[in-house]
């Protein structure tokens, strides 16, 4: 017997986001399995499979709503387990896990003082500065932006 745990997500980033869970059980031997049962406890589904033939496959899906407990905790563990009750066999125990992360949101990690963000802040007042001459004349640069380029030139960290 197999059990495969698939779902319709690679990550999760908001509360209320809805996974789908697909579970596909197999009877991988040669007689068949008798009173199978499939638990995800996460979703709460709790399905049974009177006979399943050898070779032979039955899917479930199950749904899963993400809290803000998923959210603080950073994943979502979900394992389904698979049993079949064979009274001519002993019992046979699967289970399959899949673990879904939270999305990486998108401004962490910004850093204002990073090499690239300072030269796109420069270079934009540069274009501000210019399209201030281009559109003013001649004293088209007010004494803040003087003080502030002044500030700049005597920075030091």
């Amino acid at each position: 017997m197999s059990v495969e745990k698939t779902a319709d997500a690679t990550s999760f980033s908001t509360v209320g986001d809805e996974i789908t869970y697909t579970i596909l059980v197999t009877n991988t031997g040669k007689v068949p399995l008798t009173n199978v049962t499939i638990k995800d406890p996460l979703t709460g589904m709790n399905k049974t499979i009177e006979i399943l033939e050898p070779e032979a496959s039955q899917t479930f899906t199950t749904r899963y709503l993400v809290t803000q407990a998923d959210l603080d905790a950073g994943t979502i563990n979900n394992t389904a387990f698979v049993t079949s009750g064979n009274p001519d066999a002993p019992t046979e125990e699967r289970s399959n896990e899949v673990a879904l992360p939270v999305a990486p949101s998108c401004c962490t990690g910004f850093d204002l003082f990073a090499p690239a963000n300072i030269f796109l802040g420069v270079l934009l007042l540069v274009a501000l500065l210019l399209f201030s001459l281009l559109m003013g004349g001649d004293n088209a640069i007010p004494q803040k932006f003087v003080d502030v380029i002044e500030e700049t030139r005597n920075f030091k960290p």
